[in-house]
């Protein structure tokens, strides 16, 4: 358990609880403070990542579980996306990400039974940032779609059309998207052996 207790370890469980947190004030309180959770749990897998680096304490729990951390807050960002209005992502897309993630979760962890930890790659870290920043960017957006009215004229057609199907937050998901499908092929590539492809 010493190797489990490392402050990296805990800034990942903390990612964790704050999932949550994010959903309930999402539909509770409104999509800004929800934000600010969510900015706060992603910043965290910064942290962990450049601490654990910094100090040498990279175990196998914080190898294994900060991917996975990764994983649950975004597939529950974006079921909170989904749910929230038809078309701001569409269903294909939220498929795309939650299928690559299960399958890869999947063979991490028949690997870890194994003895083998799976270590993310530069590939698979940049799509990881790629739909922390897309979906914080989304939630950035509905914020100012909810305030557009206190503080925006409604000939900001940009704002008004936020929340439009097929708007600009299904174009930021595209990236990531496009990332997920790349980064999915590389790690069957370099795990091949352990999957006797």
């Amino acid at each position: 358990m010493g190797r489990i207790n490392t402050l990296p370890n805990y800034l990942t469980m903390l990612r964790i609880i704050l999932i949550p947190i994010f959903v309930i004030l999402y539909y509770s309180v409104g999509v800004f403070f929800s934000m600010l959770v969510f900015v706060g749990a992603a910043y965290t897998d910064y942290l962990d990542g450049r601490i654990a680096r910094k100090t040498g304490n990279i175990t196998s729990f914080g190898k294994f579980l900060d991917p996975l951390a990764d994983k649950l807050l975004v597939i529950s960002a974006l079921i909170v996306l989904l749910k929230s209005d038809p078309g701001l992502i569409t269903t294909w897309m939220f498929l795309i990400i939650i299928g690559r993630e299960v399958v890869i979760t999947l063979i991490r962890t028949y690997a870890a039974s194994k003895g083998n930890v799976i270590a993310a790659t530069k590939l698979g870290k940049y799509k990881a940032a790629s739909q922390l920043y897309a979906i914080a960017l989304s939630l950035l957006l509905l914020s100012l779609y909810e305030i557009r009215s206190a503080f925006f004229s409604n000939h900001f057609h940009f704002i008004n059309a936020i929340r439009n199907q097929n708007g600009p937050i299904f174009y930021l998901m595209l990236i990531p998207v496009i990332l997920t499908v790349v980064s999915g092929l590389e790690f069957l590539y370099n795990n091949r052996k352990l999957l006797k492809i």
